[in-house]
């Protein structure tokens, strides 16, 4: 029975106003559909299904009910050619909605004829009816009380009616679980960063796996299509084969695409820049090809799935590019699989799936809650996919420090720009807001103000939102200013499209009770308790609410890209397409973003551009962020390494530098130097802005604070002319946020310049043999208050800053060891192995290693000297070294560059001139740059920090100061640093080979394996070791060759395992009876772990069985990693307890234990310590005792033994 409605709608606090909701679903009909719904004189159309008898809408429409008469008219009408033909209708009122359980139903309806009592016409209509109540639609609680006067006569705080607009009426369970909902959304956006920042450099690789196809739309005159799939990722298409009258098909192809040396730069903004989508189309033979439908999603959102993947996951495509396509336009299954550095691939067991599939449908066993991958049913019908349309709303504000596009030529007042915002999401064409003009040399600011309202259909896998500012030329393409972007997940909900234009949340406890005490609830009802319970529930919401409004409040996006003028076009394009490249600030606009759950019908489906009314500019004129005051500071040292100039340059004399720190619209400029002929200049300038800046309070909208490198063109004569004029070559980008933790209390650092790389291919780029330049600076970046509370120089006295810096000076001798190189590349492009030297610059000089020829693991063990002049005060005074691993067999310069490494002093040890070399340490190289490339994953790692390994160099460095005003007549030689060896038995066994592919038409003909030695030598003197050539295996293939050969030579390995022997295997097929010899593929197989005398030595032994390569001369000894002795009167290793790993390590006899490996000097070269052999047990080999090693006295002395330095 319905309740009576004035107590029902009192409990409630209901009034008048209710939503109906309606969802059409399927329609058993012919030929061409349209349906039309009316209520209270509203009437709204779906979309028009053509050519089918199953009509499929999935479209939802809301009306407004005033009582409980009110209804809704549904009729079905067949579009001809001249009129409409009338199929049939529903008549729904919402008295017959309210008498259902929970007032919503999903069931048929039949169709009847015109009149009261119609007859009824033998079709069918699925709807989905609800009836919502919403306090949004609730007019009667504006009638009365405190909100009517404040809607009245207004409020200085947020009112009632601001606090009632979009809140529902919640039990407390559904405020809890939404509660839960938003900590479980912050846990998975923390998580997303923590992903986002672990993400590694290197090869990855997406695989899309394209199952089958179903529903398609019909774009023949047949009713069907002839669909095939295209998928384009990083400007890379593909696509699959062509079925040809279906409008369901089965495709199962799997495209792969590979991309070497990315990272998280292209995955973050793959979306943006260049969108991995998928599409459907249809084969034309004559004409171009019609588009069926498009999904997009970002490959960051599927490598943050569990195993990497989307697995078999059903996804619906729409067509948003053409207007008069609406809905879904077909079904497609796909899997997507994105692997990276270390990332495994998950191998699916199909029939496993298929079973355990089948036993859940049937009940047989119930599915599993704690897995969390989803995997679609096994049902012959086409997929339901819940699919819910909402809107992503940009709000465009304004834009300032816009630079001037349009120079204007000779006209005069021409120069300025003709800006427009473009928005870019998921598979939407690109969103362009109204081109605004303003006129002026610099600092433009165009006024927007309007809404751009993108579709988005959810669930989603697109996150990332691209925004681009463009300058508009009617006889030119458009210009671009520069990028930013944003997460979609982090756009905040918004329930209806006036719920984001409030004013003001309250703060407080005492508004939320003087809310309750002017509301409807009737008091004798709760007690106090309830009262509390409410008025928490009220403040959850509110500070929820306040959440929502900041995170949907108006922020600045800053805007990079390269300089105006003396650029290439066309690298000049790539940099403003990537803000990471940008070395120009170029500009911010404010942007405000909310995502529409419930859009207005009157909203539709398609993208379309509003003009904000004059009340919302009004409001978010009023919410620009809040600003505060900054100030900037900065102390420039020197520079070294810096360019000189062309030869064209150095006509006039010695050219100069100039340095510029710059800030958004804020710049301070230290006067120019003249450059030495060892690429040094000296500056001791300490500069602060004369003002104070103002500056967004929230940290990450400041724009980054960009040191700018520039040179004098023509030389001496052009910079002191009137006409100086200087061009930017080289700069270095901080964030503000960065260095606004350090404040004024950070020292000086060495600052590594970057290429500007839009200068190249042009008369102002860095020549081949020209550095970017490194600067010693200090930078100071706070609040004024900070600044005046940390001063660096009193009064323009400079010596209390610079006075460590010019005096005094020492003589100091620098020691780099050059151990070894491995896991080197040969350059792009180039298929023979290169012949590595090492190039040291060091404070002005070079010196360079022996060429080790045709190897990419060469063996150095050479020590070079550099005699420098530098402060003493201080060791971050002196230069950094950069070692350069280049190719002698072409010609010296940047293209002949394997690698590059820099190290500071600090990682070098203080010695005496008698001391031996100190333990050395392995680094990464950085790859060096590639002049002529416009690959943006190229440059993209040339930029970033760390950006991909080139290999790894053995170094060690340590220094020496010479006492006294002269330097040191003769400079001792260093000891030589190769490693001591000894000798032992390398046992290899080949069993075979599998699946080989051949690098020519006539296959793999005599496979065999050469086995090569880095690190070691044979004794026998031999270069390499090869099996003999292998025999087919039972297939009768080559491919799947076998060799069951054993080799065993003699070989000298070092003694300390950090010199890291390796072993090269090599699969080759020789041909022509032996005279040609084809590689097919390599691995390296690193021996560290693999000598006996390694403390990570471990042999796994089976279950019952022995070593493989046991023999009786072995001894019995204890492993490295477990503290038990073994049993006396053991007499069978198989007899002797292990650890709980079963995991036994023995020795040969006559190889080294591990105590003789320790080093007698350690590079300091005071002398030796003895200590008693207690301190090194840890590492001794014994096997009738195990000696303990936590005396605290031997512990004291090894510590102090380890601290050794000056």
């Amino acid at each position: 029975m319905l309740k009576n409605p004035k107590t029902f709608l009192s409990k409630f606090y209901l009034k008048k106003f209710v939503l109906l909701k309606m969802l059409c679903c399927k329609l058993e009909i012919s030929n061409l559909q349209c349906f039309g719904l009316t209520s209270l004189g509203v009437e709204y159309k779906t979309s028009v299904m053509t050519k089918t008898r199953e009509p499929r809408w999935h479209e939802a429409f809301v009306f407004r009910a005033i009582d409980w008469t009110t209804g809704v008219t549904v009729s079905v009408r067949d579009r001809l050619p001249l009129k409409m033909h009338f199929v049939g209708q529903v008549v729904i009122s919402s008295a017959e909605i309210a008498s259902l359980p929970g007032m919503i139903t999903q069931r048929w309806f039949q169709l009847r004829d015109r009149g009261v009592a119609g007859q009824l016409t033998g079709a069918e209509l699925e709807l989905k009816v609800a009836l919502v109540y919403t306090k949004a639609n609730d007019q009667g609680l504006f009638e009365t009380g405190t909100a009517a006067m404040e809607l009245d006569h207004g409020a200085p705080d947020a009112g009632l009616a601001d606090l009632l607009v979009g809140q529902e009426d919640e039990t407390e369970e559904e405020v809890h679980a939404r509660t839960k909902a938003l900590l479980r959304r912050e846990e998975q956006e923390r998580e997303t960063a923590a992903a986002l920042a672990a993400l590694k450099q290197g090869y990855y690789q997406v695989q899309i796996h394209i199952i089958e196809a179903r529903d398609l739309k019909g774009e023949n005159l047949s009713g069907t299509s002839d669909p095939y799939c295209q998928v384009e990722i990083m400007n890379v298409i593909k696509k699959t084969s062509t079925k040809y009258d279906t409008l369901g098909c089965v495709f199962d192809e799997i495209l792969f695409f590979n991309f070497p040396n990315i990272g998280r730069h292209e995955l973050r903004e793959a979306s943006i820049k260049v969108p991995s989508h998928i599409s459907v189309y249809d084969k034309e033979r004559v004409l171009k090809d019609n588009l069926i439908g498009i999904y997009q999603l970002d490959c960051l959102s599927v490598h943050a799935q569990p195993d990497h993947e989307l697995y078999r996951q059903w996804i619906a495509v729409h067509d948003n590019l053409n207007s008069k396509d609406r809905g879904i336009q077909g079904f497609l299954l796909i899997s997507v699989v994105v692997l990276g550095p270390g990332d495994a691939l998950r191998v699916h067991d199909r029939e496993a799936e298929v079973e355990q599939e089948l036993a859940e449908a049937t009940g047989e066993i119930l599915p599993d809650a704690n897995d969390q991958r989803i995997t679609p049913p096994l049902v012959l019908v086409p997929p339901a996919i819940e699919l819910k349309l909402q809107f992503l709303v940009v709000r465009v504000l304004r834009a300032e420090h816009l630079p001037a596009m349009d120079s204007g030529g000779l006209l005069i007042g021409a120069q300025g720009i003709d800006a427009f915002l473009q928005v870019v999401f998921a598979a939407n064409a690109p969103c362009k807001s109204s081109v605004v003009t303003v006129k002026g040399r610099g600092n433009l600011a165009p006024d927007f103000y309007e809404e751009l309202w993108l579709p988005v259909r959810i669930p989603t896998f697109s996150r990332h939102i691209g925004l681009s500012v463009w300058d508009r030329d009617l006889t030119s393409p458009n210009e671009l200013v520069g990028v930013a972007s944003h997460d979609f997940l982090h756009v905040p909900a918004a329930r209806g499209v006036n719920d984001t234009t409030s004013t003001k949340v309250p703060e407080s406890s005492q508004k939320v009770n003087l809310m309750l005490e002017d509301s409807d609830i009737d008091e004798d009802v709760g007690a106090d308790e309830d009262l509390s319970e409410a008025a928490m529930r009220e403040k959850l919401e509110f500070e929820e609410e306040h959440q929502r409004r900041q995170a949907a409040a108006p922020r600045w996006y800053n805007l990079y890209g390269p300089p105006l003028h003396g650029t290439n076009t066309k690298r000049k394009q790539l940099v403003s397409r990537h803000a990471e490249l940008g070395s120009t600030y170029r500009g911010r606009i404010l942007i405000s973003m909310v995502r529409v759950e419930t859009p207005l019908p009157e909203d539709g489906e398609k993208m379309h551009l509003k003009t904000m009314p004059a009340p919302e500019r009004e409001h978010f004129e009023r919410s620009t962020p809040k600003t505060v005051k900054y100030m900037l500071r900065g102390a420039l040292y020197c520079g070294v390494e810096l360019p000189r100039g062309s030869s064209s340059a150095l006509i006039g004399g010695t050219p100069q530098v100039r340095v510029t720190i710059s800030l958004g619209p804020y710049t301070i400029s230290f006067e120019s130097q003249e450059v030495g002929k060892d690429g040094s200049a000296t500056f001791e300038q300490c500069l602060e802005h004369p003002s104070a800046l103002d500056l967004p309070a929230d940290l990450t909208q400041i724009p980054d604070i960009i040191v700018t490198l520039s040179r004098a063109v023509g030389g001496v004569a052009a910079a002191t002319s009137r006409k100086e004029e200087f061009v930017s070559v080289s700069f270095a980008r901080f964030r503000a946020e960065e260095l606004f933790t350090h404040g004024f209390t950070a020292k000086c650092q060495w600052v590594v310049l970057r290429e500007e790389i839009a200068r190249r291919q042009t008369r102002h780029a860095l020549e081949r043999s020209q550095n970017a330049g490194v600067l010693l600076l200090r930078l100071g970046f706070g609040r004024v208050e900070m600044a005046t509370r940390h001063p660096w120089i009193n009064e323009a006295d400079t010596s209390e800053l610079f006075g460590p810096f010019r005096l005094p000076r020492v003589h100091r001798e620098i020691r780099v060891h050059i151990f070894q190189a491995r896991e080197l590349e040969s350059p792009a492009g180039v298929a023979r192995v290169p012949s590595p030297a090492v190039n040291v610059y060091c404070c002005g000089q070079q010196k360079r290693t022996v060429v080790r020829q045709s190897t990419l693991a060469p063996l150095f063990y050479e020590s070079l000297v550099f005699l420098t002049n530098v402060p003493s005060t201080d060791i971050v005074y002196t230069p950094e070294i950069v070692l350069q691993v280049q190719d002698s067999s072409t010609s010296s310069g940047v293209t002949g560059v394997l690698g590059e490494l820099r190290l500071s002093l600090a990682s070098a040890i203080r010695s005496v001139a008698t001391a031996g070399s100190p333990k050395p340490r392995w680094y990464d190289l950085k790859r060096p740059r590639s002049r002529s490339s416009t690959s943006v994953r190229l440059l993209l790692a040339e930029q970033a920090e760390g950006g991909g390994s080139a290999g790894q160099l053995l170094v060690a460095l340590q220094y020496i100061d010479h006492t006294g005003p002269t330097p040191p007549a003769v400079l001792r030689q260093p000891a030589p640093i190769t490693p001591k060896y000894t000798e032992a038995n390398l046992d290899i066994v080949a069993l075979g080979v599998r699946h080989l592919k051949a690098l020519s038409t006539l296959g793999v003909r005599r496979p065999h394996v050469e086995f090569e030695l880095v690190g070691g030598y044979f004794v026998d003197g031999s270069s390499m070791k090869r099996t003999q050539s292998g025999l087919p295996s039972f297939s009768g293939s080559s491919k799947n060759a076998n060799f069951l050969d054993r080799i065993v030579a003699r070989v000298k390995f070092p003694v300390n395992t950090l010199y890291a022997p390796q072993l090269h295997i090599r699969v080759c097929d020789s041909t022509l009876g032996g005279l040609r010899k084809t590689t097919l593929a390599s691995c390296i197989v690193d021996l560290s772990d693999k000598l006996p005398w390694s403390p990570t030595y471990r042999i796994e032994i089976a279950a019952g069985s022995g070593s493989p390569f046991r023999s009786p001369s072995k001894r019995r000894t204890i492993s490295h990693k477990t503290n038990e002795e073994f049993p006396k009167g053991s007499k069978d290793i198989e007899d002797i307890p292990g650890d709980e790993e079963g995991v036994i390590d023995y020795l040969d006899e006559g190889q080294p234990e591990a105590e003789t490996d320790y080093p007698l000097d350690d590079g300091i070269g005071i002398g030796d310590l003895s200590l008693p052999s207690v301190l090194y047990s840890h590492a001794r080999v014994s096997s009738t005792k195990v000696l303990d090693d936590t005396d605290p006295a031997v512990i004291e002395q090894r510590r102090r033994e380890e601290e050794r330095r000056y």
